[in-house]
């Protein structure tokens, strides 16, 4: 379980808790925080984002727009303020909240239904991981097959 802040985020239920309440946040854009939390030691760019998680596919740019501005919307991040997630124009994005990792169990236990997370819902477990030390960075395609094997 990760404290990011006031909220939690607990892989292992994939929830994203706030003050003892789950925080609605669709799959996409949940994968997407855990993937920049766990390279929150470098910039990553749009087009790896895309890469990694639309797999390539022609997405619109908004697309990536729209799932960041829900994790900004999710963690109550103020317009004018960047204070989890920093934007750098024609860069990419780069996790820059508080970040502590909490033992398992050391949270109390608010048990909710993983139907908070809507689209997606095959994607096992494993893949929601975050590592508390950056691993090499991979391509989409190599991450995809390391997370799924």
């Amino acid at each position: 379980m990760y404290r990011l802040g006031n909220f939690y985020l607990d892989p292992e239920k994939q929830l994203l808790l706030g003050q003892d309440q789950p925080v609605h946040l669709s799959r996409k854009p949940y994968l997407v925080l855990l993937f920049l939390i766990a390279n929150r030691h470098r910039m990553v760019s749009r087009a790896e984002l895309l890469e990694q998680f639309w797999d390539g596919k022609e997405v619109y740019d908004q697309t990536l727009s729209k799932a960041i501005g829900a994790i900004r919307k999710a963690l109550n991040e103020p317009r004018e303020a960047e204070l989890f997630i920093e934007t750098r124009w024609a860069a990419g994005y780069r996790y820059i909240g508080p970040f502590e990792e909490l033992p398992s169990g050391n949270r109390r236990g608010v048990e909710v239904s993983l139907e908070n997370l809507r689209e997606d819902r095959d994607v096992p477990a494993e893949a929601l991981a975050v590592q508390a030390e950056p691993k090499p960075r991979l391509s989409g395609r190599q991450y995809l097959w390391e997370i799924l094997n």
